[in-house]
């Protein structure tokens, strides 16, 4: 087996695999260390859309969390889904052997149709799932409104 030197990361050169593995999530290659992703935001829920002839529905995977630590509203045409999973029981220096499940802060923006009628939407939350309802109506969604969450 050929051996081959790990790569360079943010100018620090890693022993082997895991260590670079290590200097990624702790560095990322931003100038404060802290790993971005996509708009700022930590990671994006799994999350499921569909309609029924009576309305729209919006399920998101958010295992781990507890209703208070989740925001839902929607603004005009856009739901909005957001909160932060906490990281649990990890601390100091830690080796991945896999690294699946996020934490930390998430947010998902979904496009609405034009005939829902978010004043009447509802959301409620049960084994890590979250599901938004948003009957079709004629009334046009506009402002922001916050809708809570039914446990």
């Amino acid at each position: 087996m050929i051996q081959r030197p790990a790569p360079d990361v943010a100018g620090i050169r890693a022993a082997g695999e895991d260590d670079f593995f290590e200097v990624l999530f702790d560095r990322a290659g931003t100038p404060s260390g802290r790993f971005r992703m996509e708009a700022g935001i930590g990671w994006r829920p799994a999350t499921n859309v569909w309609e029924t002839p009576e309305e729209l529905v919006v399920q998101a995977d958010l295992a781990g969390l507890g209703p208070e630590a989740i925001e839902v509203w929607t603004d005009g045409p856009r739901l909005l889904i957001r909160g932060t999973r906490p990281d649990p029981g990890r601390s100091g220096r830690t080796h991945f052997h896999k690294l699946e499940i996020p934490s930390g802060p998430f947010e998902r923006w979904i496009s609405l149709p034009d005939r829902v009628d978010a004043t009447r939407a509802t959301a409620r939350y049960r084994h890590g799932f979250l599901l938004v309802t948003i009957p079709f109506g004629d009334q046009v969604s506009e402002g922001r409104r916050v809708i809570d969450i039914e446990t």
